[in-house]
């Protein structure tokens, strides 16, 4: 009988063994990532995972498009659920300050320290700057992307000869091109992005959306900057409400366009259409900026193992040294050695690296409410430029909704 019974532990024993074994076994090597990208940039950045994937790196990257990712990981965290949280993700800088104080994120060191050459100095500036909080790193910049000017060369070299001979535009430019203007089914300038190119706007006149972690909306420079919108849409220099500038720069309706560098993709393909991108406009040559962000790596709070830490070193490292798939897209990759290339020549918004001027004049707004302040201003922007409410009484109005939205948060 105890010759039974220890058979039937051993074998129970065994059975037990097995069975985790083949457990682990089951357990696939592979690094689940999260990204937020759809149309040509989704396209352009499943490539680039695929172009890894071909490398067989030990780690594989499984690559995962949630286009709600940002409610999926409040959702996710706040409620503790058991669903896999991924690896990594691809973010927005300005979500690494508020992902990081509300705990929702590990930090890079672990993974960094696999590859030395992950360091600020291969990196653009303020792509690098965007994942440091604290003193911290918490994201690894993949890219820039910034609002800037698109234009028809076609109809600069009709309408507006020797404009971009300095590659600026100013306000007073479009005015005297509006002049030039014999056809008119042409609109001098498309807006759109018009909450970004605020931004800029304010950002050139001196001004901020931010004094630290406190939104300032309501501020002289941005009764200045709203107010030139308006007047350009009063004065017929940009298009109608209603009328859809992006389908006008599609059709050769427009010789400026106010778009941004991931429009590059779409642009390229629209036969018989020469293009080229400045810095959006100007109300003095002197001072430049062109509202921007990021896209980062980071990676949601959980344990992962030495193994996996390294390949995911392993993947970002191989994105830094080959990111011209991602420049296709538009974007402008924050990787030194390949804007510093050659090849980074043949993309327009290398205009952006090319011109010490240009590459001083990205601005990422990435304090910790940079997302309410931008909804807010979401929330007036066209109503403020196309006529239909108050610019003073609309600044006040986001001002007060931003303000609302801190104290809800602080409280």
């Amino acid at each position: 009988m105890k010759k039974r019974k220890r058979k039937l532990m051993t074998v129970l024993l065994l059975t037990g063994v097995m069975a985790a074994t083949l457990m682990g076994c089951g357990k696939k090597k592979e690094i689940l990532l999260w990204h937020p990208l759809g149309g040509l940039d989704g396209q352009y950045f499943e490539e680039m995972v695929e172009a890894y994937n071909a490398t067989e790196p030990e780690y594989p990257i499984k690559s995962i498009v949630q286009g709600d990712m940002y409610t999926k990981i409040y959702t996710m965290m706040g409620s503790g659920s058991k669903e896999e949280i991924p690896d990594l993700m691809v973010y927005h800088a300005e979500r690494v300050e508020v992902f990081k104080n509300q705990g929702f994120l590990s930090p890079m060191d672990g993974v960094i320290a696999n590859q030395p050459d992950i360091n600020g100095g291969n990196y653009q500036e303020e792509a690098w700057k965007a994942g440091e909080v604290d003193g911290e790193r918490w994201a690894v910049p993949l890219d820039t992307h910034s609002t800037l000017l698109i234009y028809n060369e076609d109809l600069v070299a009709e309408y507006a000869p020797g404009v971009l001979d300095d590659g600026i535009v100013t306000f007073d430019e479009l005015y005297q091109v509006k002049e030039n203007l014999t056809d008119d089914s042409v609109v001098v300038y498309g807006m759109n992005m018009r909450s970004w190119l605020a931004k800029s706007l304010i950002t050139q006149l001196g001004g901020s959306i931010n004094d630290g972690d406190m939104p300032t909306i309501n501020t002289p420079e941005a009764v200045q900057a709203y107010s030139q919108l308006k007047a350009l849409v009063d004065d017929g220099i940009a298009q109608p409400d209603g009328e859809d500038p992006l389908a006008l720069v599609q059709t050769g309706g427009c010789i400026f366009y106010q778009g941004a560098t991931w429009d590059a993709g779409a642009l390229n393909e629209i036969e018989g259409l020469n293009w080229g991108f400045a810095t959006s406009p100007v109300f003095d040559t002197s001072s430049l900026a062109n509202c921007s962000s990021s896209h980062q790596f980071g990676m949601l709070k959980k344990e992962r193992s030495e193994e996996v830490q390294k390949g995911i070193a392993d993947f970002l490292e191989f994105v830094r040294m080959n990111p011209e798939l991602w420049a296709k897209s538009g974007q402008n990759p924050a990787s030194k050695q390949f804007v510093e290339s050659g090849v980074y020549k043949n993309y327009k918004q290398s205009v952006l690296m090319d011109d010490p001027r240009l590459s001083e004049s990205i601005t990422i707004y990435d304090f910790l409410y940079t997302n309410e302040t931008g909804s807010a201003l979401d929330t007036v922007t066209d109503d403020m430029i196309f006529g239909r409410l108050d610019i003073e009484e609309g600044l006040a109005l986001a001002q007060k909704e931003v303000e609302d939205k801190v104290n809800e948060a602080t409280n």
